[in-house]
């Protein structure tokens, strides 16, 4: 039943109906203009309205309660990853994908029905095909779907993961019972492919590295094969050949490559493909090596022992350009260092390397000296807390790539040991990590980069960078990805601007048919950024193609985002005319194909089996779509009801109005019957 409640308190109607009485009566019996019994009519009519008004004025509203009802939800996540199409021709998808549209219709009245794609990433459109990452898609649907009625999880895949964890239970990610379809073909066929290359991606001029190459053949037992290493130009560098013994072999080859030429080199691993065989992307892999003419130094500075000293040493040491030394001495000579990574830095240590002008990685707790930080005042106040600080990756980041794969790895890190309260970054920076508070994004960074006269310099705002290195490790079953970010961190910071001249930055690596971000500077002969001139950019393929373009002038620096190339090794060489003067900076880059998708297209049903069989759900083929359709149109699930509170306001009534007025009406016309008007 409707209950009347005010915004004002109800007490209020006493005084009103006294000084609508006052008001009414005093008005009309303290006067003999009419009888007694009309004066007490008109008195009273006059009441009602001013009481009437009154209570309106106290905003009076009803509350009603009603149940809301809320179907059960049904998720289907289906997999549109690129090995799917690879082996389903497009009339047994189109079928397929029918079917999978028929069942969710046949499910509307009883489900709320709710459709994702997933790949690299989870999408309820279209998703980056090109990988596999079933962990983050199940992560993120959790998260999603966090405490809501869920009946069951549609789980359609090949079962095939090449990103992220390759999940067998769902202990962390039980939502609901899980029904997985069965889609791919997990046959046995013949095929020959290189599975994985071991290699360190820089190498020194003059000396030498091995390459170590992990293949395999299937259904091939009893022939012979042979494996090359090849260079840009398709020639032949080693060669060996291997007898295969059994149907299922595994075989391991090490070539040796020379740093023979500075610059970025291209080589091939490659199978000759056979004619029976279905797939034969996976016949070979690309991979690139940059020689050096020198190494760099990092010198790290840590008072006292952390594991984030061994993480970031495991990571940069990985690249052979860097030379590492450990230093605890805060009187050390910086000379000979490129770049000054500092833990946890004392005041003394501080004014030396800030004043060095040497690159800076600043890696900051809640315990150091701030007050010498005049580059950044905000934080000379901030109120350094310590407190357990998660973080988010800035999906907007553009000093460096950070590739899809890497940002869905990112989404979910363990915190740093970080610092209570919020804060901007410098003035210029950007900030690639910022902090997050109860799944709230905020501005303030917890790892920042940027320039500060000139010099290139790093802030962390937290300790706790192994825990990092660790997860990647779980997540990803090695330590590139985490070694990748922080070598990333450090190329950033050792490619120091010139003091006059032009800088070109462009990832040296990169993806087909993904788009490559350039960014360039110019620093006139005061040491000023400036971008009055026009900057042109010339690419050359190794096969003599050429592409030109204009750079786009942004607030004081340079930019071009360039698509469309082919797998190859590129030559680029950038122009800029200024004063009578000609700069130029040229360079190399290499362009890969993701064949990542393509490298196994046998179907793994055992993990969609166990993952059904570990959540209470369960498993079918490709041909039970009707079967399954029928068992969830019987799954028992809860239809939740939900008491709303439902408020009107009396205002909103005719009623009333018709009401005021005509009482005010009957007023008016008695007072004229009567003849006083």
């Amino acid at each position: 039943m409707p209950e009347v409640v005010f915004s004002y308190s109800p007490y209020w109607i006493i005084a009103i109906v006294l000084l609508a009485a006052g008001l009414s009566y005093g008005y009309y019996l303290r006067t003999n203009t009419f009888e007694k019994t009309q004066r007490w009519l008109l008195a009273s009519l006059r009441f009602l309205v001013l009481v009437l008004l009154g209570f309106l004025f106290l905003q009076p509203h009803f509350n009603s309660e009603s149940f809301r009802e809320e179907k059960p939800i049904l998720v289907f996540l289906e997999d549109q990853s690129a090995s799917i199409l690879a082996v389903e021709d497009s009339i047994s998808h189109q079928k397929r994908q029918a079917e999978m549209v028929n069942m969710r219709s046949s499910l509307d009245d009883k489900f709320t029905v709710r459709t994702f794609n997933f790949g690299a990433n989870l999408s309820d459109t279209s998703v980056d095909a090109q990988e596999t990452n079933l962990g983050a898609a199940l992560k993120e649907l959790s998260g999603r779907f966090y405490k809501e009625n869920i009946a069951a999880l549609v789980l359609s895949s090949d079962g095939i993961v090449n990103r992220g964890s390759r999940l067998s239970t769902l202990s962390e990610n039980n939502l609901a019972p899980i029904y997985t379809i069965a889609l791919g073909d997990s046959s046995s066929r013949l095929d020959l492919a290189v599975s994985k290359i071991l290699y360190n991606k820089s190498l020194l001029k003059g000396r030498s590295q091995n390459v170590s190459v992990n293949f395999k053949a299937e259904n091939y037992a009893g022939n012979d094969l042979s494996i090359k290493l090849l260079n840009s130009k398709n020639e032949v560098l080693h060669e060996r050949s291997f007898k295969v013994n059994s149907d299922n072999w595994f075989e391991k080859v090490v070539f040796k490559i020379e740093g023979e030429k500075v610059g970025l080199q291209l080589y091939r691993i490659a199978i000759a493909p056979l004619s029976e065989e279905e797939n034969t992307t996976n016949n070979q892999k690309s991979f690139s090596i940059e020689v050096l003419d020198a190494k760099e130094r990092i010198g790290i500075f840590a008072r006292n022992t952390h594991p984030d000293i061994a993480a970031l040493t495991r990571a940069l040491s990985k690249d052979e350009n860097y030379e590492i030394k450990l230093l605890q001495d805060d009187n050390a000579n910086l000379d000979s260092l490129d770049l000054i990574i500092a833990l946890q830095s004392s005041k003394a240590l501080f004014n030396r390397i800030y004043n060095s002008t040497k690159a800076l990685w600043l890696i900051a707790s809640p315990n150091d000296d701030f007050s010498d930080w005049n580059f950044w005042p905000e934080i000379k106040s901030f109120r350094v807390e310590a407190e357990e600080s998660y973080v988010e990756i800035n999906p907007n980041f553009s000093l460096f790539p950070i590739y899809q794969s890497e940002t869905n790895l990112w989404a979910k890190l363990p915190p740093l040991d970080g610092f209570y309260g919020r804060i901007e970054a410098p003035k210029g920076f950007s900030t690639l990590f910022f902090k997050n508070i109860a799944n709230i994004s905020t501005s303030t960074p917890a790892l920042t980069l940027g320039e500060e006269k000139g010099r290139r310099m790093a802030i962390s705002l937290g300790l706790g960078y192994w825990r990092w290195r660790i997860y990647a490790y779980k997540q990803m079953g090695d330590f590139e990805s985490f070694d990748g970010i922080i070598q990333k961190i450090a190329k950033y910071l050792l490619s120091q601007a010139k003091n006059e001249g032009l800088k070109i930055e462009v990832p040296r690596e990169n993806l087909a048919n993904t788009p490559i971000n350039w960014r360039a500077s110019f620093f006139d002969a005061s040491g000023n950024l400036v971008n009055d001139a026009e900057l042109k950019l010339q690419l050359q393929a190794e096969n003599g193609s050429e592409y030109n373009y204009v750079f786009q002038k942004r607030l004081k620096d340079y930019a071009l985002n360039t698509k469309g190339l082919t797998e190859g090794k590129y030559h680029y060489r950038a122009n800029l005319g200024r004063e009578d003067k000609e700069y130029q900076q040229e360079g190399d880059l290499i362009i890969q194909l993701n064949r990542l998708e393509l490298q196994n297209l046998k179907a793994d049903p055992a993990l969609l089996r166990n993952i059904s069989q570990s959540s209470a759900g369960k498993f079918y083929q490709q041909n039970e779509i009707t079967i399954l359709a029928e068992d969830l149109s019987n799954l028992e699930a809860a239809t939740l009801s939900y008491p709303v509170l439902n408020t009107s306001s009396i205002f909103s009534t005719w009623q009333l109005f018709f009401v005021a007025l005509g009482l005010l009406g009957l007023e008016w016309l008695l007072r004229k019957l009567w003849g006083k008007i």
